[in-house]
């Protein structure tokens, strides 16, 4: 007998959801997209997955009209729920024992919907006045649009009750002293691979549906637990406590917190992550069941357009990916990697490493002997190379010390401990700001001057609570070959080796937080 496979998925969530700047529509839209889902009781024996907009459910072939009324009434539930929202579907015929061809299909079909342009049921012309803060059609008597009003009553009917138990602030958004916000997404690495080993041992189609209605369920637990177990630190510490909780469904994690504990946070909840699902995940080999992600963070003005932030953070996140991918292709590693944004156009990451983290043909010649190579890049038999360019951007930074053995390398754990070292007296960050702009001119220059600072420390040098350029070497475990004067990594870009400095990164992140000593 023939079934049906029904998918629906809400077309670019986090646009409608950071539409504004304003933290109540925020918050407001996120639990919006969260009540997406249909009855449970009405629903039980078709759901797989229901849950944040992400409906997978199988009906029987004396099902199909209760299907199809199905498909119209949702796209009209949804969008009068939220004005504006784009609703992707799709319905795949299979026979008894296809149901894993049938969800390949599926996905392929709703990507296909997804790259579909859809007419707004909220079009303008230019005779309707638009709401100033979201650039959709102004409300008559209101100064919104009608999406943000519905997220905004959404708020005060769902949520405003538990944030008022919780002492939360909904007015202003989570920032630090100098006005920076840190607006964070991860994501979690070869999900798809996970699912399909654990497939292979499926048969029947009843065993393909309970793998991935469990896998979705305990990898949305997972994700909530592991959120959790890394707030609680801050929530004791009044200047930390509002952190908002934005998008969290599956492995999907976005949130807004001060910028002065987003580097920390991110790396807990990793960590959790990782843990929890080794724990959780039903696996034959413990180690298969452990789930790794990889996380991008943008750094802001609390002014600044959330929707450009979000998606700067997701292609921070997609290049952490490719360089995890590049370590192990396998299981790639879980990694961070963060910017401060510091222009108007931003949404695009590798656009910002051409643009503004490369100085192009800077080392006129190097001789590829005298620097650090990590096991990533494969050793070129050219000793010398001309023209060599110089990346600020170090990174991503690694979570577990395994992965970044031998590499060029380092974990957001030792990141963290060289923001404490440059916390210390004597410290060279105000002049390590004027060597990179020597250095975008002259590399002959910035060595000299690099050898003058390192001097000046050790002339200053007077105790255990004083910077030391050997400390700083220690930390980094790459050897004889990098020093505080010689501050480059090796690396393949573009099949052509490029040197990388760590200096841009901690520089950037002392410009951004306002940590003080006896918080580290």
């Amino acid at each position: 007998m023939s079934k049906y496979l029904y998918g629906l998925s809400v077309k670019d969530i986090q646009n409608l959801i950071f539409s504004t700047n304003e933290l109540k529509s925020i918050i407001g839209g996120s639990g919006l997209i969260k009540s997406f889902e249909v009855d449970k009781q009405q629903y039980d024996k078709n759901i797989i997955i229901n849950a944040a907009g992400n409906i997978k459910l199988v009906f029987e072939e004396d099902e199909k009209d209760r299907l199809l009324k199905l498909v119209l009434t949702l796209r009209r539930e949804f969008g009068k729920k939220a004005c504006g929202v784009e609703i992707c579907q799709s319905i795949v015929k299979f026979e008894d024992g296809e149901l894993k061809e049938a969800f390949k299909k599926l996905e392929r079909e709703l990507n296909v919907e997804r790259n579909k342009a859809h007419l707004r049921f909220d079009f303008s012309n230019f005779l309707i006045k638009m709401a100033p803060k979201s650039g959709r059609p102004m409300v008559a008597g209101d100064d919104a649009d009608l999406l943000t009003l519905q997220k905004n009553n959404y708020y005060n009917d769902n949520i405003k009750k538990d944030d008022d138990i919780a002492g939360l602030e909904i007015k202003t958004i989570p920032k630090n002293s100098k006005n920076k916000t840190a607006i964070i997404h991860a994501d979690g690495n070869s999900l798809g691979i996970k699912i399909a080993n654990l497939l292979k041992e499926a048969k029947t189609d009843k065993e393909v549906k309970d793998v991935y209605k469990n896998f979705s369920e305990k990898l949305e637990k997972i994700t909530q637990d592991a959120f959790e177990e890394a707030i609680k630190p801050f929530k004791d510490k009044k200047r930390y406590k509002n952190i908002r909780k934005v998008i969290l469904g599956g492995d999907d994690l976005a949130i807004i917190c001060s910028a002065d504990i987003a580097l920390e946070l991110t790396s807990k909840f990793i960590k959790a992550f990782e843990r929890l699902s080794t724990q959780k995940l039903s696996f034959k080999n413990a180690e298969n069941s452990k789930l790794t992600m990889c996380a991008g963070i943008a750094f802001c003005n609390h002014k600044f357009p959330f929707h450009y932030a979000i998606k700067l953070a997701e292609s921070l996140c997609s290049y952490a990916k490719e360089q995890s991918r590049a370590m192990n292709s396998d299981l790639p590693p879980s990694s961070i990697m963060f910017h401060n944004i510091q222009s108007s156009s931003v949404s695009n990451y590798k656009n910002l490493i051409a643009t503004e983290l490369t100085f192009t043909n800077i080392i006129k010649s190097l001789d590829i002997g005298s620097v650090f190579i990590g096991k990533e890049t494969k050793k070129e038999s050219t000793k010398e190379h001309e023209n060599v360019d110089v990346g600020l951007n170090f990174g991503p930074y690694f979570i577990n010390e395994e992965d970044v053995r031998d590499s060029s390398f380092i974990t957001m754990d030792r990141f963290l401990e060289f923001v404490k070292l440059f916390m210390k007296n004597n410290s060279p960050r105000s002049r390590l700001r004027d060597y990179l702009d020597i250095l975008a001119d002259n590399y002959t220059n910035s060595k000299t001057r690099l050898e003058r600072i390192s001097e000046m420390i050790a002339s200053k040098n007077s105790g255990s609570d004083d910077f030391t350029t050997k400390e700083f070497e220690d930390k980094f475990q790459f050897g004889d070959k990098f020093s505080f004067t010689n501050p480059f990594v090796a690396r393949i870009k573009d099949e052509k080796i490029s040197c990388y400095t760590p200096f841009y990164d901690i520089i950037s992140y002392f410009s951004i937080t306002d940590i003080k000593k006896d918080e580290q």
